[in-house]
């Protein structure tokens, strides 16, 4: 019976009313404790968004493990409730003496991004630069745009040095770190040498300037982003730039 409801289950991605029928029939199959299927079902609400139902089912399990535990803190995270993730950690890390994987740093550092908190920031750099995944460029850009959002622009900027390979999310969280922080030439200088080209990055360093005073180099900005990327970079950018 478990195989057939995990099959359900995918089939069902992101419906929280199918999820629940499903998790009800488990109950009533006396399949309510198998250990896959309560995986299963884990990663299916937090898909869904809904904590309470995914704690739940986290709690039902005889053996907790870092798959289980990184879907119930990406849930908590999602649902805005930051605060319980990182006391759910710390509980459970200690308490079933689990290892972190890299996925569970990066799910840390979203929390920590969702609190701006600095200090907490740091602690999860400070576990993780301990831990086998140090050289992960995964968690260090997940790092990076915690501490871009945290207004920590010495911290972030570090820590894009450390990337070997930065990607665009990487280069698009150190542009805006920069344009917040007033660091415009830097932006600028840092979106030209990466050839940047997402949306994202472009509206980064539009609000930038914007915010600076400086209109006509933002204008020249967006109407260059028109010309490469077209009308809905506009639209972005424009949602962007009324949300200042």
């Amino acid at each position: 019976m478990p195989a057939p409801m995990k099959e359900l289950l995918a089939l069902v991605h992101g419906s929280p009313s199918h999820t629940k029928q499903i998790h009800a029939l488990s109950i009533t199959s006396g399949q309510a404790h198998n250990p896959s299927l309560l995986n299963s079902l884990l990663n299916a609400y937090a898909k869904c968004n809904i904590s309470v139902y995914a704690h739940y089912v986290f709690n039902q399990m005889p053996t907790k493990d870092i798959i289980s535990l990184t879907s119930l803190l990406t849930s908590l995270t999602l649902s805005n409730l930051p605060h319980q993730a990182l006391r759910l950690f710390k509980s459970t890390f200690s308490r079933y003496k689990l290892t972190p994987d890299h996925f569970l740093y990066a799910t840390l550092a979203r929390a920590c991004t969702a609190l701006s908190s600095p200090r907490l920031a740091r602690q999860v750099h400070a576990r993780f630069l301990l831990s086998e995944h140090s050289t992960d460029d995964v968690v260090k850009s997940s790092l990076l745009d915690m501490y871009a959002k945290c207004g920590r622009l010495e911290e972030a900027r570090q820590m894009f040095r450390q990337i070997s390979r930065p990607n665009s999310i990487a280069c698009t969280a150190m542009v805006s770190a920069f344009a917040k922080a007033g660091k415009l030439e830097e932006a600028l200088d840092l979106f030209r040498d990466m050839n940047l080209t997402d949306p994202i990055s472009w509206t980064a360093l539009i609000s930038g300037f914007v915010k600076s005073g400086d209109g006509f180099k933002a204008l020249e900005l967006f109407l260059e982003m028109q010309v490469l990327l077209g009308l809905m970079s506009i639209i972005l950018a424009i949602e962007s730039l009324y949300s200042l």
